[in-house]
């Protein structure tokens, strides 16, 4: 009984740390954004750097983020098809935004290093296959 009695404590401390890491997210849909500088200022201090980007309507609240490897492909509302190529290592972030009047904010990021790269930008196989 006495582990029962812990336990409930320790999973509802679980949940709420989750909930505070889940807010703080910067792909968290309806987190809000005064700014495109804004919005690059947090996905850079993630590890992204801005690639492109559509529209202008801010502030302007995410509805929705895709990330891909190496290539990305996606629509606007009126229908157009944007792909991203030749990105090979990088991964890559597409953040979809909804502004004043409901106008559409796209932003694509690439990562700032290539995945899996170390510090020295080599890859961590290639470190192991010259140990």
């Amino acid at each position: 009984m006495p582990l029962q009695r812990a336990l409930l404590p320790l999973v509802a401390a679980l949940l709420v740390g989750a909930l505070f890491l889940w807010s703080r997210s910067p792909d968290r849909g309806g987190r809000t954004y005064r700014s495109l500088d804004e919005l690059k200022t947090v996905q850079e201090a993630g590890g992204y750097v801005p690639i492109g980007f559509f529209g202008d309507g801010w502030p302007a609240t995410v509805v929705n983020v895709r990330t891909s490897l190496g290539t990305l492909t996606f629509a606007r509302r009126d229908g157009s098809r944007h792909s991203y190529q030749g990105f090979e290592g990088y991964r890559l972030k597409v953040v979809h935004l909804v502004g004043p009047a409901q106008k559409e904010v796209i932003v694509v990021f690439r990562s700032d290093a290539p995945e899996g790269a170390t510090e020295n930008e080599e890859s961590r196989q290639e470190a192991v296959r010259r140990i």
